[in-house]
């Protein structure tokens, strides 16, 4: 085999170690995107711009970016008693029991209701009505004011359901799902301000 002979073999054995080693990344790549069934998204779709312009924004809004969600509320730092109506005890203010509002005048109460959140260190705390004709999102604080109050219900169109809550942004994540095609998407309020930030749809 002469040298030129022996060159142009390497180069075809590394052309098509290139072209394999990008192959199995490319199925490797496309063995991560599913619809919301679990179901491998046909490849025509995959190719589109609109998924992977999806595919980006979910990446860009990665959970670990807004840092170290808050899974449960440390039950050694509050607990909810609703025998008489709805309030929370705080163990780090002994005494102290902040009743659940629903309105701004402080006089609605709860009988019932699931804490999603407590921040210890801007004093908010997030919770949810157990209604399910009227499901709403509450935040207060320990004066106790009511500082956010968020419908979970959005004229029988869509429906919202808390994800997690980022102390490090102050802010609550919610899973959007559109009842008539089964869309969702996803949204950021801010805790303690009116702010809203979508984070993009995402087709089933």
């Amino acid at each position: 085999m002469t040298t030129s002979q022996s060159s142009n073999l390497t180069k075809y054995h590394f052309t098509g170690f290139v072209l394999t080693l990008l192959a199995v990344s490319s199925l490797v790549f496309y063995q991560l995107f599913v619809n919301l069934q679990h179901q491998r998204i046909p490849l025509p779709k995959f190719l589109s711009i609109n998924t992977l312009k999806q595919a980006f924004q979910a990446v860009k809004y990665q959970p670990k970016s807004l840092g170290i969600p808050q899974n449960t509320p440390d039950a050694d730092l509050i607990n909810v008693n609703c025998q008489e109506f709805c309030k929370f005890n705080l163990t780090n203010f002994p005494g102290k029991n902040i009743p659940a509002l629903v309105d701004n005048n402080g006089q609605g109460r709860l009988s019932d209701l699931t804490l999603h959140f407590f921040d210890p260190l801007v004093r908010l705390i997030g919770y949810e009505n157990n209604k399910v004709e009227d499901p709403t999102f509450y935040v207060i604080d320990y004066q106790p004011q009511l500082i956010q109050t968020i419908k979970l219900n959005l004229n029988q169109q869509r429906r919202l359901n808390f994800v997690s809550y980022y102390p490090q942004t102050k802010q609550i994540l919610f899973k959007s799902t559109n009842l008539n095609n089964g869309s969702e998407e996803f949204m950021l309020y801010s805790a303690s301000s009116p702010s809203l930030t979508l984070l993009g749809e995402h087709q089933p």
